[in-house]
């Protein structure tokens, strides 16, 4: 499973325009932690590629969450 989770973030961090819609499969709280903090890694990863300063922990500041989530948002 943690696999298939890193493959996905990473996918989205080095593709941030093509829609990956999120399958979050977790039936442990120790499963949803571990999601939770690869697909922020991606995040971070994805806003230092774009130049912009991240930090290595805690949260992620809300204009580079915003860029991150347009950069992201599945095309309609």
């Amino acid at each position: 499973m943690a696999v298939v989770a890193d493959g996905i973030a990473e996918c989205q961090a080095h593709w941030p325009t093509v829609p990956i819609v999120p399958i979050v499969l977790c039936g442990t709280k120790g499963l949803a932690e571990g999601w939770t903090y690869r697909h922020l890694a991606a995040a971070r990863a994805w806003a230092r590629a774009q130049g912009l300063e991240a930090s290595d922990r805690g949260r992620i500041a809300a204009p580079i969450r915003q860029a991150w989530e347009r950069a992201t948002a599945p095309s309609e």
